[in-house]
């Protein structure tokens, strides 16, 4: 049986953090700020960049509904909304392999209370009374009085008159909520996280999720440090420097554009699956797939009841692969070969990343995927087949970052509280 779908956790009024919070009483006529967040190019759906090297974000909460109660980020778009009334927060992100930006969702906001930086530093936490996340929309395909303004280069926030705001409320308000699909993915790239490093938030030595649980701590007040300059958050030549890898990249540029590498992937099955591991082989001999030129199959059987040396064969083959794909069927769960399949993926130098492909509606997935956030996606419908060529990517990308993750522990991230 399938868990519920999960949903924010909302500020309650009247539970023990309302108090401390104000309204927010939105200005007529209702006005709102587009937001702009890093997405996390291991996800399957743009959420925040949460397995980010040394600086794993935490906003936009999707999980409480908040923005800036456990980060510093976007601290002038905080202060504009408490100061203008603002209704609305509109995300924009650029999704992994596009060079376009593209709205993911709002905010509709229900209340602020001051940061742990104080209101006279201009520093507030946002709580919304709605949150909503679709299927991204690029700005090119939005509505013709909305491309032109949300095209022009902005950095990180925008005001929106009440035209552009009632227009982007109305958008995302008529396509499929989505929400519940985004807190899962969440979810798992905290997983690969935790895997990796056991720590769900390794910059913040985090363990648990974001809650409300959080907020009294997250909210305690800073002592003011009288010889702490302020830094102003520009660069004169509109470049950006990283002090950890010397990187540097203009804002709007991307960093994730190219072409997706080929890769080698072992595919691990139940036995009774075996018909469709085949049928999954054969996807790379159909000419108008795209999976067919970036992935590669091995479809070898071991004949033998002696299993140290069918363990031998195993290893040899995934020993020359980057990526390990689990068809995850009815008795896939409980299959001892699949169990270890996925344990020698893990163990071997480099590791390999890992993929289940549901082959049966409401199959248990193994234990080794789960544990690992490994991404899971279905093969139900002739469709599906296009969804695999960038999860393969997106599991190997996982599956290379994992040493950083592992030793990014505590190294504390640029906009944590």
């Amino acid at each position: 049986m399938n868990a519920p779908a999960r949903q924010p956790e909302l500020l309650s009024v009247g539970g023990p953090e309302g108090a401390r919070w104000r309204a927010i009483e939105p200005a007529a006529p209702n006005i709102g700020y587009a937001s702009f967040y890093h997405a996390d190019d291991l996800a399957a759906l743009p959420v925040r960049a949460i397995t980010r090297i040394k600086d794993n974000k935490s906003d936009p909460n999707i999980e409480t509904g908040t923005y800036g109660l456990f980060s510093t980020c976007q601290e002038q778009m905080r202060a504009g909304i408490v100061k203008h009334s603002a209704r609305y927060v509109f995300f924009f992100t650029r999704p992994p392999h596009s060079r376009e930006r593209a709205l993911t969702g709002m905010y509709e906001l229900a209340a602020w209370t001051p940061g742990a930086l104080g209101e006279a530093a201009g520093d507030f936490a946002l709580a919304a009374a709605q949150v909503r996340f679709v299927r991204p929309i690029l700005v090119s395909e939005l509505h013709s009085g909305l491309v032109s303004p949300l095209s022009t280069r902005w950095r990180l926030t925008k005001k929106l008159d009440h035209e552009q705001s009632a227009a982007l409320a109305a958008l995302i308000g008529s396509r499929p909520d989505m929400t519940p699909e985004y807190l899962a993915e969440i979810d798992r790239l905290e997983r690969i996280n935790k895997f990796q490093s056991g720590c769900r938030y390794p910059t913040w030595l985090r363990e648990a999720p974001w809650s409300w649980a959080d907020a009294a701590d997250y909210l305690k007040p800073v002592p003011k440090d009288a010889e702490r300059e302020r830094v102003s958050n520009a660069s004169p030549t509109g470049w950006w420097g990283c002090m950890e890898c010397n990187a540097g990249r203009r804002p709007g540029g991307s960093d994730r554009e190219g072409e997706l590498m080929a890769r080698r992937a072992f595919l691990s099955y139940q036995h009774r699956d075996e018909g469709r591991a085949k049928g999954f082989d054969l996807l790379r001999r159909a000419p108008k797939l795209n999976v067919n030129y970036s992935v590669r199959h091995q479809m070898q059987r071991v004949n033998s009841t002696d299993d140290s040396y069918v363990g031998r064969r195993i290893r040899s083959q995934i020993k020359g692969t980057s990526v390990t794909v689990v068809l995850i069927g009815a008795a896939t769960a409980g299959s001892a070969w699949v169990a270890k399949e996925i344990e020698w993926s893990l163990a071997k130098q480099p590791a390999n990343g890992l993929l289940g492909i549901v082959i049966d509606p409401g199959a248990t997935v193994p234990e080794g995927l789960s544990a690992a956030g490994a991404e899971l996606i279905d093969w139900t419908e002739p469709g599906d087949v296009h969804e695999f060529e960038a999860a393969i990517e997106r599991a190997a990308l996982a599956a290379a970052r994992g040493p950083a993750i592992a030793t990014s522990a505590g190294s504390g991230s640029s906009c944590g509280r």
